[in-house]
């Protein structure tokens, strides 16, 4: 398994955009192209040296110097946006929590006021707001948690 001295020294990590590009690889022809590719679930993950990475762990392990104890979460649902403020370690509940989506409005954290009619965000019981579409609600939840997971990281809001 890679090590973060060895990693940071074959490959670039951009955490603005999530991308990765080769400093030095075997293989001829790919040194300053981006590196790895997008997996059936929409991952991306890069192989080095017959291994092969989801590059949020790989992320972590250049942002951090180690490997992420458990699974990485894609905080805005989006599993190809590796940006560093969009990726968190989490346990494989955080991470399922994150991922599932119930009821009517098809979103985690996303519901119809039943009296109302309008749609209501929060996350971890924190209430967001009120929204008349489904679509706002879950724009304002998405953005409600990017801060707070920046604040986290941080103590920066955008």
């Amino acid at each position: 398994m890679i090590d973060a001295i060895e990693l940071r020294e074959r490959l670039q990590y951009d955490p603005n955009t999530g991308r990765w590009v080769w400093l030095k690889t075997p293989r001829s022809g790919f040194v300053g192209k981006p590196a790895g590719s997008i997996d059936a679930k929409g991952y991306w993950c890069i192989k080095i040296d017959g291994q092969s990475y989801k590059a949020s762990r790989l992320a972590f392990l250049y942002m951090t110097g180690e490997w992420p104890t458990d699974e990485m979460d894609h905080i805005d649902r989006t599993p190809w946006n590796d940006c560093w403020i969009n990726l968190r370690p989490a346990t494989r509940t955080e991470n399922n929590l994150n991922r599932v989506k119930i009821g009517e409005s098809g979103h985690q954290g996303v519901y119809r006021h039943n009296q109302n009619d309008r749609w209501i965000a929060q996350y971890e019981n924190i209430y967001i707001g009120s929204y008349k579409t489904v679509e706002e609600a879950v724009s304002a939840r998405d953005v409600f948690v990017i801060n707070l997971e920046l604040i986290r990281k941080t103590g920066e809001a955008r």
